[in-house]
């Protein structure tokens, strides 16, 4: 018995040692892949821009031939969805190309070295420069109006409605992979507290907020990704006679409170005059909001806070009015 109880403890000192041994090699040490400010930026572009985005980056590293890449994208602009096409009319550059357009879903292939490809309708919307072929949480608001509603919300995978308490219900599509994403963006300002296959329900935090703060994500960025996702019932309540916003005020209001939290205080460097007639102060003020230089005005007390690139001109603007005798009155 004593001897199976070693055993026992041997095993266990071997599970807690393969344990640690995964954590040095960083599979299971914690660390997770955090979007940032300029990763929000680019969710919220239109689909087929970022595409185009992607290609760039690809375009950039590769050593093949620019011009020919260039030339087979563009060609999917005349191409039919769905219909197939064959790869002996491509240069070599172009059957290599294939495969990386494929994985962004340009264009399918039944097998790697298929003699034939299908453009897809992604592929040929990115090459028309097409809006058909972005979502609804990538079309600004303001062009809601002009565009049919059924239209719009063909590929939107959740719809989202922010209440003035903070609570934010999102009603998401368990059939559409894109809703995930979605949610894990909204996971980033907002508290989740209930997950059901076609609801999402969460509170906006002040923790949360501030976090995304941290990480370069701009409360401007967290409103224009509410708004590009606002449910449809909100958006008619927008372009009703009311105007309701699609983000309650106070809950924005209060959004840009905790986001300046960490940055209460602004410093700037300049000058500071205090002029001595209410003419001189017209005089500095006119001349100095010509230059975009005020930073603070104070009428009663005639003392301007100005930026330092021009005091030099304003010093001898001043002394030219007083030269002319414009001051002593």
């Amino acid at each position: 018995d004593d001897d199976r109880g070693d055993d026992d403890d041997r095993g266990d000192d071997d599970d807690r040692g393969d344990d640690e041994h995964q954590g040095d090699d960083g599979s299971n040490d914690g660390d997770e892949i955090e979007i940032t400010g300029k990763g929000l930026e680019f969710l919220l572009k239109p689909r087929f821009e970022q595409v185009w985005i992607l290609v760039e980056a690809y375009l950039e590293r590769t050593t093949d031939d620019k011009a020919e890449l260039v030339s087979l994208i563009l060609t999917f602009g005349y191409c039919r969805c769905g219909k197939d096409y064959p790869t002996e009319a491509l240069t070599s550059a172009q059957r290599k190309a294939l495969k990386v357009l494929g994985g962004l879903g340009l264009v399918y292939q039944r097998t790697e070295n298929a003699a034939r490809f299908y453009p897809t309708q992604l592929g040929v919307d990115v090459a028309r420069g097409d809006l058909r072929g972005s979502t609804r949480s990538n079309v600004r608001p303001d062009q809601l109006e002009d565009q049919d509603d059924a239209e719009q919300q063909r590929d939107q995978p959740v719809d989202v409605v922010v209440q003035t308490n903070f609570q934010v219900i999102a009603y998401t599509d368990a059939a559409a992979t894109a809703s995930r994403l979605v949610v894990a963006v909204l996971s980033l300002f907002a508290s989740l507290r209930v997950r059901l296959p076609n609801l999402v329900v969460g509170d906006i935090t002040r923790t949360a907020v501030k976090e995304c703060v941290a990480r370069g994500i701009r409360v401007a960025q967290i409103r224009a990704f509410l708004e590009a996702h606002a449910h449809p019932v909100v958006r008619a309540k927008h372009r009703g006679p009311k105007k309701t916003p699609l983000v309650p005020p106070n809950v924005l209001d209060q959004m840009l409170l905790w986001g300046g939290e960490e940055h209460r205080v602004l410093f700037d460097d300049g000058i500071l005059l205090t002029l001595d007639s209410p003419k001189a102060f017209d005089a500095a003020r006119y001349f100095a909001a010509s230059r975009n230089a005020i930073l603070w005005q104070a009428q009663a007390q005639r003392r301007l806070f100005l930026k330092p690139h021009c005091e030099a001109d304003l010093r001898a603007h001043l002394a030219s009015f007083q030269a002319t005798g414009i001051f002593t009155s």
